[in-house]
């Protein structure tokens, strides 16, 4: 695997920032307070089950993580280098003005560019 843009893994110090983040975020005090007696039930409700809000708090970071590792590795633009030419179709483009004629060594540039084209064209299934 190759990279195209390894300047884009700069991009980590976002993932740091967000991390950062986390551990500093604030925490809230519980405290009772008379209009929100109403909300007692639904609360003891969502507290019966503490697993379900870390893993909304924990959910909502891999998240955000997993997100940015996404945009990072897509900027990068990894490839992969592969033997032979793929496609269905093939096109081939031959420039054959004047300067082609031009000696490069014992060949000229025309016949060196129709040797490559040999050499790509064995390449191809069928």
């Amino acid at each position: 695997m190759h990279i195209s843009n390894p300047l884009f893994f700069l991009l980590i110090i976002f993932i740091a920032a967000v991390i950062l983040f986390y551990f500093f975020r604030k925490q809230y005090e519980t405290t009772t307070i008379s209009s929100n007696l109403l909300w007692e039930q639904v609360l003891n409700e969502w507290q019966a089950s503490p697993w379900l809000h870390k893993l909304q708090h924990n959910l909502l970071f891999w998240l955000q993580i997993l997100v940015l590792l996404l945009l990072m590795f897509s900027l990068v633009r990894p490839f992969w280098f592969q033997k032979g030419i793929p496609g269905d179709h093939l096109i081939l483009i031959i420039d054959t003005s004047a300067t082609m004629s031009a000696k490069d060594g014992e060949l000229t540039r025309f016949e060196k560019a129709k040797q490559e084209l040999m050499e790509m064209l064995k390449e191809v299934d069928n």
